[in-house]
């Protein structure tokens, strides 16, 4: 209805979330009747990276400060890149101008999810990963799927770690040994999930071997959702 329709316009939370998927008419819509200092909340796709994700950002990179969550998605297919580091980078690196993480003074979630089966990424040597070098001080709830942030001084005021790791991997070794080093960094977390879709009865015995200093937590979850475990396990 019409009344309907006038509530909605004047109602700014209704069009604080702005998706890269959008076309460029909805991002201004929904930019302009977002008010002009309210939060917002940021989707962006790393499958689509390239012209679409460039002129995205140059649309929201210049609303920075506004910026409350961010969550980055990839989902391409095997053996295609992975540009989820590249389009970190991009974000807050001084490719697009901001000024590095400082740019980003009201940023509390960051989410990366990885769920696509693209496991090489694009090429780049582990110096190009993303590894932001200042601290994101409003940043406080980190969250990731299939994907380890690389251990860095930028999240030392996260408070809430929550990591779900796809098993079985390859390179499974390779993540746990990312993930304890991110988890060693973590001084300010006191909050930790971490689930394990796939684990097997040797990952689990892995998991147990793990020995990391978080004397910061004070409440930790790990979830193995589609393991049974037998009435005695040798861990």
């Amino acid at each position: 209805s019409r009344r309907f329709r006038d509530a909605a316009l004047k109602t700014s939370q209704l069009w604080t979330t702005l998706d890269e998927y959008a076309c460029k008419s909805e991002w201004e819509a929904f930019i302009s009747r977002s008010g002009k200092d309210s939060d917002l909340h940021i989707i962006i796709h790393a499958t689509t990276y390239g012209p679409a994700v460039s002129e995205f950002l140059d649309m929201c990179l210049p609303l920075a400060s506004r910026w409350k969550s961010l969550l980055v998605t990839s989902s391409g297919a095997w053996g295609t890149p992975n540009f989820v580091d590249s389009l970190l980078l991009d974000i807050f690196g001084s490719q697009t101008g901001v000024t590095g993480e400082s740019g980003f003074p009201r940023l509390q979630e960051l989410y990366v999810q990885d769920i696509g089966g693209n496991t090489y990424r694009s090429g780049m040597s582990s110096a190009k990963r993303f590894e932001p070098q200042s601290e994101m001080s409003s940043l406080r709830h980190l969250r990731c799927y299939g994907y380890t942030p690389a251990r860095s001084p930028a999240y030392s005021s996260v408070k809430s770690f929550s990591s779900t790791i796809p098993t079985p991997s390859t390179t499974y070794d390779t993540d746990l040994q990312d993930l304890c080093s991110l988890l060693a960094s973590l001084r300010a977390m006191t909050d930790l999930n971490l689930t394990f879709p796939y684990a097997s009865s040797y990952y689990i015995r892995t998991i147990s071997s793990l020995r990391v200093p978080c004397p910061s937590v004070t409440s930790l979850a790990l979830r193995f959702p589609s393991f049974i475990f037998p009435v005695s396990i040798a861990l």
